[in-house]
């Protein structure tokens, strides 16, 4: 729930005494909604207890008419009503307009979905939520086969793209999700994909994970950026420049297989022209980087005090870094 846009989590997982597990999010316009799921054994046959508490304070429990018998994805909720759930479960799609209370298996309405799962692809791979207009959503196939929404999911349209997610493909662990909806820009999706080379799970070459961008809001991409390892949309309050980009690039690779692992070649680099002029490089030797709020940690390779992988800090937006002083490497 936290790596989704207009979603904060408020704490962690928790067991209260009746050993019940909790999850309490927040949206970024104030709104509360606490998910309380039982184990296996404790539910009912046909309930799955749950709990909403709305800004008032009160809660209030649920009992949804349809058991999500296999593990919940991913699962977004709009900001501007806790009402509208939209959840991907063993590859299918599911939508609930009334706090939960009934879930709707959406597959039927996924135009394409069926001849998806025939041709042995497994559905729906995820679920994503525009910030900047929260009625848009973006479920992810696991082929060239996506669908779009414009009305939070009670609709939904396909799209058929060049795009093939990085489900696995490139064997590159991503600390970013796979699709990211612009905070700014209600129609600008970016995707990292999976060059053809990635595909054959036998003999892969010039595999790499890319960058694609649409501004249409899925009706046409591009191909901006390839060699990448992770993307990230500055945050809306950083007064940075419309469409800035953190990433972090394998620079000077233009063929063979990009490294899976992290490594002293990687580096952090920032784009204001999503790729379209060449990322300027902030820090050498970065395999990974996180944004929180107006910090950004960036790991780089040799600034341990045993030679291994260290951590940056930025306060200011990126403009400077300065080393954490940590008892060891990270890992």
């Amino acid at each position: 729930v936290a790596g989704h846009s207009g979603v904060i989590v408020e704490h962690g997982p928790m067991m209260d005494k009746a050993g019940v597990w909790e999850l309490v999010v927040r949206s970024r316009r104030s709104d509360v909604c606490q998910l309380a799921i039982a184990p296996r054994a404790q539910a009912l046959p046909t309930q799955q207890p749950m709990q909403a508490r709305t800004d008032s304070g009160h809660y209030s429990p649920l009992v949804t008419t349809t058991v999500l018998d296999s593990f919940i994805s991913t699962m977004s909720t709009s900001p501007t009503s806790i009402s509208r759930v939209v959840v991907t479960a063993a590859g299918s799609v599911y939508t609930t307009f009334d706090y939960s209370a009934h879930f709707k298996l959406a597959n039927s309405e996924l135009e394409g979905f069926a001849e998806m799962q025939a041709n042995a692809k497994n559905g729906a791979y995820s679920v994503y939520r525009s910030a900047a207009n929260p009625d848009r959503l973006f479920v992810a196939g696991q082929g060239t086969r996506h669908w779009v929404s414009d009305d939070g999911g009670q609709t939904f349209r396909p799209i058929d793209t060049p795009l093939v997610l990085d489900v696995g493909y490139t064997g590159i662990l991503s600390s970013t999700p796979l699709v990211l909806l612009s905070p700014y820009e209600t129609s600008t999706i970016l995707a990292l994909g999976a060059t053809a080379g990635c595909l054959d799970a036998h003999a892969k070459h010039d595999c790499a994970r890319t960058v694609m961008v649409s501004r249409d809001f899925g009706s046409t991409w591009a191909l901006v950026a390839g060699y990448v390892d992770s993307v990230q949309f500055a945050r809306p309050d950083d007064n940075a420049p419309l469409g800035r980009l953190y990433s972090v690039v394998w620079p000077g690779m233009t063929d063979g297989n990009q490294p899976t692992a992290a490594s002293r070649k990687a580096a952090f680099v920032v784009s204001d022209s999503y790729f379209r002029a060449d990322p300027v490089t902030i820090v050498d030797h970065a395999p990974h980087f996180l944004v929180y709020t107006s910090h950004i940690f960036v790991v780089q390779a040799g600034i341990a005090s045993d030679g291994g992988y260290g951590l940056l800090l930025s306060s200011d937006h990126g403009a400077s870094f300065a080393p954490l002083d940590l008892p060891a490497s990270v890992a």
